[in-house]
């Protein structure tokens, strides 16, 4: 495989080119998680992977944590479905396979 090829699959498969998802909750979904510096840089994360997103809709969906949640792991910001996420008893967490 050549290292063109490399690039054009990597950016598919962080959807980046080619099909966007339909909403920022199958945009975390896809990718398993996220993560970013600061809230304005996740935003603008999911917003180039979508095509419907609004940044009403991405402050919604953080704001409930019902589909997308804010994990802090040290200073970075990571974004996960609810459902791969576990927190311990000593209040750490840890993302799901």
């Amino acid at each position: 495989m050549k290292a063109l090829d490399i690039t054009h699959q990597r950016l598919r498969n962080s959807r980046l080119i080619g099909c966007p998802c339909k909403n920022a909750e199958d945009v975390v979904a896809w990718l398993c998680a996220m993560q970013s510096q600061d809230y304005a840089g996740a935003k603008w994360a999911l917003a180039q992977r979508t095509t419907d997103a609004t940044t009403s809709d991405v402050d919604r969906l953080f704001n409930e944590g019902k589909r997308v949640m804010r994990v802090k792991f040290s200073k970075k910001l990571t974004m996960v479905s609810p459902g791969r996420v576990e927190s311990a008893a000593d209040g750490s967490v840890r993302l799901l396979g």
